[in-house]
């Protein structure tokens, strides 16, 4: 092609891609929301982030020939759905990143809050509409000023399928105000300073818990808070009708059990402030919310909640009162019935646990009726920029928080302290419960009675605890209700139950069927431990199950093996059932076993499973051995007295605050008496008789249900207690059973004459067992079958043949396989190598793996695996545990991470931290088991460590992190360089360093040019 004709195709193509772009600009972005919580909500009730196109002419225009996108490398990452836009008309897109395989209208892509390009292009995937997104609060828009107008401004109340012009737009949002002081305990007063980086803001105050308006005052430079007491505020509004019943549900029963009646007298108040500034023209800037204990003692925890009391109180939004709706405001549910709120949580030293916005929701059912009531929390990126990251609760594997609940005393006011003491009675047990710590509360600076801070059993806390990934949890409630995750796996769970009904389960390959598919150890202590409580709120609700949604995977860590487990709650209708009273001999059993219409689909599995024969044997003897240790008097009663003697810390503030518990059985008579511990005292021992006699009715159920013959007491003795110990059927006899003396040997149970139990002796390190003293037997385990009353004792001795072991040890480690060593599905996942410096053949059965040091049960080991003597093992740290027992739960960082191997006694037995390793290298020890460290070039893995004479390490570049949040760059070496733009400008030098700030650089695109000529792309979303 000549020059002349190539220069004509030149200028054609450009008129063609104007053209084509001039008239795709019909359709513009118009709106955007990147932090949406009730600006609007999608046909399903969700409130993703949301885009509005707007069509500019005067005819209809198709959608599906254009794309959105957040990546400038990628304009077609969505194509727009195929339908029309109407003529002058705009359409509503969600930012959910869902996709449209779930919905058409859905991207694939989210959006940051934070800030990003947003692109329009048409079916050429050419650019015609580019925005910025720049941060935007919650709920607060960007958009043109007038559909369609290229002048773009802020709206605090957006416009979603309505003309732009129909709202105010500002030029500007507001920084937050600088508070000198955080929440904390102060003493004699706070001298609070508050500034703004803008000098033409006003900043407004608010006393009382509520957002500052302009009607507050103004607080000039500072504002001195003293410790003073004030009348009653909140605490006078009736949180349900009182006298007023008949009143959709709540009926003259409700009334006169959990009526509101007003507090006795003045009650004590804390100080807390929410500071806003103000500025014409711009959106006023997000509250700042402070808690300060000034001269404050308190016994228990200390818990401050601050919303703005329209939200909770008032007839038409508040959500903690009877209000306008037919059955109350606080039966609203949902993320539309989410109330914005600040939390303070203290110590009972008074020292700052943590400090968050949050989202906050009426929880519960019954208790919604209730006068104080269950608070839900919900920790968002929409609120905060972070979660609370604090070990609340004590023996807690989790250390970080999406959701909480704020628990009051149960469905009545008069059930504290059932629900928590229950799950203290099974914290020790293989099922699923919430941990607790109770605090005196604090609603608005007033005091709003005993909550318990509690984890909640839902996703987010399996996802934290297991390590899941989010859409890998089926979840499920009662009879199979999806609560999260997919309609197949409510569909599962039914089959598998279906399945127990059509088929006999006293038939072994159909009982291995159900058992595959569900943790029977699990399902059994659930059982057993809902029916030793007599929770008569249950079994027909009150459920909750889960499973990891993959294949059934044995010999892999609990919650990873494709199984059902059961997770306990709700449990204030423990102890019989009754609030203000407690009944020993309720027959949980024979509710459990129930198979009438309103039963039978809630305990269909428990009834078939319980036909097979030999499982019935293994139920009633776990009974037992909880009965004999766990469920021991002398066990449950001490941690009883530790729960009210807690409570009693606060118990009469609680009482004049919300006048429960109470003697009185009528509203009338509530509302007349002096408050006083009456109640308490009889409910709690009440519940300390229930400890003492519950066992004997838990064994005369299964007794009278299964015609069971007398129960027997079983004695186990040893030698010495310090070459070994006995295992009665489930349990081990030493020193860290509940319920063993305090010489730990002898040891008595009680048990059922006639029905098999297993003993199994276990000698310690260093010693072997002889043989059991009464019988001459000198099989290890033996299973036993008594008629009386009889005693067993295991001998042991030292074991002459004994040597000691060296440790296994960590060996090598690679974090960045790209393409070296590949597992058994021929991916190349990062690994680590055990090596076993013993003569012999070592199992590792019972050990763990970790890369957390805080959490050093993390990857169970928990069947055998053996490393031969002298020989190596290599464990795939690829988060796919399910793929078998040598692959963990978790990944490792290529830049740099933490690895333990820890013993089934829970010490470390070797840990190693490591730096960034580079791609396809390792590092490990000089040879197999030394001292010395280094990196190989050429990995050793299942090989003894070896170094090659020519490997060097190489001088590849690594910039890490990279997206860019925390404002921070790390560099894999010495680099002296600088950043420039899209423009080609220098935004930043910087000279022989491995690290730089970039805060001060605007978030965007960059380019990293280093002075050997090095370059790298780098996005900062800060």
């Amino acid at each position: 092609m000549n020059r002349i004709n190539k220069h004509i195709t030149q200028v054609f193509a450009i008129l063609f891609c104007l053209n084509n772009a001039t008239f795709s600009q019909n359709i513009l972005i118009n709106e955007v929301v990147s932090s949406n919580l009730y600006s609007y909500f999608d046909q399903y009730g969700d409130n993703s982030d949301w885009i509005e196109l707007y069509n500019t002419t005067n005819n209809s225009v198709y959608l599906g020939n254009f794309y959105l996108s957040d990546d400038e490398t990628n304009y077609i990452k969505w194509s727009l759905p195929d339908t029309y836009i109407p003529a002058n008309s705009s359409v509503i897109l969600y930012a959910s990143g869902k996709g449209s395989e779930f919905d058409s209208h859905h991207t694939n892509f989210k959006l940051s809050s934070t800030g990003e390009h947003l692109i329009l292009s048409n079916q050429n995937g050419l650019p015609i509409d580019h925005i910025l997104i720049p941060k935007l609060k919650t709920d607060i828009s960007y958009g043109r000023i007038t559909d369609g107008a290229p002048d773009w401004g802020y709206f605090d109340v957006s416009t979603p399928g309505s003309t732009n012009g129909s709202s105010s737009s500002f030029t500007c949002l507001l920084e937050i105000p600088t508070v000198d002081k955080n929440s904390g305990s102060y003493s004699g007063s706070v001298d609070l300073f508050v500034s703004h980086a803008d000098p033409g803001v006003e900043i407004r105050y608010n006393l009382r818990g509520n957002n500052p308006t302009l009607s507050d005052p103004i607080l000039q430079n500072s504002i001195l808070l003293q410790n003073t007491s004030s009348v009653n505020n909140y605490s006078i509004i009736p949180t349900n009708p009182a006298f007023n019943y008949p009143m959709g549900a709540y009926s003259e029963t409700r009334a006169n059990n959990r009526g509101w009646v007003p507090p006795y007298s003045t009650l004590n108040t804390i100080n807390v402030i929410n500071i806003q500034a103000f500025k014409n023209g711009c959106i006023a800037s997000e509250v700042v919310s402070r808690t300060f204990l000034i001269d404050e003692n308190h016994d228990l925890d200390v818990l401050s909640i601050q919303t703005d009391s329209l939200g909770f109180f008032s007839d038409e939004e508040g959500i903690y009162v009877w209000g306008n709706d037919p059955e109350g405001n606080y039966n609203r549910r949902g993320i539309q019935s989410e109330r914005k709120s600040a939390i303070d949580f203290f110590n009972e030293e008074g020292d700052l646990i943590f400090s968050h916005k949050a989202g906050i929701r009426i929880g519960g059912s019954g208790s919604r009726h209730s006068t104080q009531k269950n608070i839900n929390v919900f920790f968002r990126g929409t609120y905060d920029d972070s979660f609370p990251e604090d070990s609340l609760f004590e023996d807690s594997e989790l250390n970080r928080w999406k959701r909480l609940t704020f628990r009051s005393g149960g469905h009545r006011p008069d059930c504290l302290p059932k629900d928590e003491f229950a799950s203290e009675l099974v914290s020790s047990l293989a099922v699923g419960h919430s941990k607790y710590r109770y605090a005196s509360t604090y609603l608005n600076g007033e005091y709003w009675g005993i909550h318990a801070v509690k984890e909640r059993l839902n996703r987010h806390y399996l996802e934290a605890k297991y390590n899941l990934p989010r859409d890998s949890i089926a979840f499920l409630g009662n009879e199979g209700d999806l609560l999260d995750g997919t309609p197949q796996d409510s569909i599962d769970y039914k089959n598998l139950v279906d399945f127990a009904k059509a088929n006999d389960l006293n038939n072994q390959a159909n009982f291995d069927t159900v058992t595959s598919q569900i943790d029977i150890n699990n399902f059994t202590d659930y059982f057993i431990s809902e029916i030793f409580l007599g929770n008569a709120d249950w079994p027909n609700s009150n459920i909750k199950f889960w499973r990891k949604r993959t294949q059934s995977t044995p010999h892999v860590n609990a919650g990873h093996d494709g199984k059902w487990r059961w997770l306990l709650f709700d449990l204030d209708g423990s102890f019989g059932g009754s609030c203000n009273d407690v009944y020993v001999t309720f027959n949980t059993l024979n509710w459990a076993l129930r198979d009438d219409a309103s039963f039978e689909k809630y305990t269909a599995l428990f009834r078939n499973l319980i036909d097979n024969d030999h499982y019935k044997t293994d139920f009633i003897n776990r009974t037992c051995d909880l009965v004999n240790s766990s469920f021991k008097a002398s066990v449950t009663r001490p941690k009883l007295q530790s729960v009210k003697n807690n409570i009693d810390l606060d118990i009469n503030n609680h009482i004049d605050r919300w006048r429960y518990p109470s003697t009185s059985n009528t509203l009338a008579d509530r509302y007349n008496e002096t408050p006083n511990t009456n109640q308490w005292e009889y409910l709690t021992a009440q519940m300390d008789t229930f400890l003492i006699r519950r066992p004997h009715y838990v064994r005369k159920h299964m007794f009278d249900e299964w015609g069971l013959s007398d129960s027997i007491r079983l004695e186990v003795d040893v030698n010495d207690q310090n070459m070994g110990s006995v295992k009665v059927n489930t349990i081990v006899i030493n020193e860290n059973l509940e319920g063993v003396p305090s010489n730990t040997y002898p040891w008595t149970g009680v048990y059922f004459s006639d029905l098999e139990i297993p003993l199994k002796a276990i000698p310690k390190e260093g010693y072997r067992f002889v043989e059991w003293i009464e019988t001459g037997n000198t099989d290890q385990t033996i299973f036993i079958t008594l008629n009386s009353d009889s005693l067993f004792t295991a001998r042991f001795e030292i074991d002459p043949d004994y040597e000691p072991l060296l440790p296994i040890v960590i060996n090598e480690v690679q974090s960045n396989n790209g393409d070296t060593y590949q597992d058994e599905y021929l991916a190349f996942d990062d690994w680590v190598e055990l090596y076993n410096p013993n003569d012999t053949a070592v199992n590792i059965n019972g050990y763990y793996l970790t890369d957390e040091a805080s959490k050093p049960t993390k990857y169970a080991i928990n069947n055998d695996l053996i490393i031969p003597a002298n020989g190596h093992l290599i464990i795939w740290c690829d988060n796919e545990s399910e793929q078998g027992l040598n692959h963990t739960n978790f990944g490792l960082n290529k830049f740099g991470d933490f690895i333990g191997l820890v013993s089934s006694s829970e010490d470390f037995v070797d840990s190693l931290s490591f730096e960034a390793i580079y791609r396809d290298y390792s590092y490990g020890r000089k040879s197999d088991g030394d001292l010395e460290w280094t990196t190989f070039q050429t990995p050793t893995p299942n090989a003894p460590n070896e170094i090659i004479e020519s490997e060097t390490i190489p001088t590849e570049l690594v910039v890490y992190p990279n997206p860019n949040k925390k404002g921070i760059l790390y560099f894999s070496k010495e680099i002296t360089g600088a950043f420039y733009n899209s423009h080609g400008a220098i935004v930043l030098r910087f000279e022989s360093t491995q690290q730089v700030e970039t805060l001060g650089v605007s978030q965007g695109i960059y380019y990293l040019q280093t002075n050997e000529g090095i370059t790298r792309k780098v996005l900062l979303i800060h």
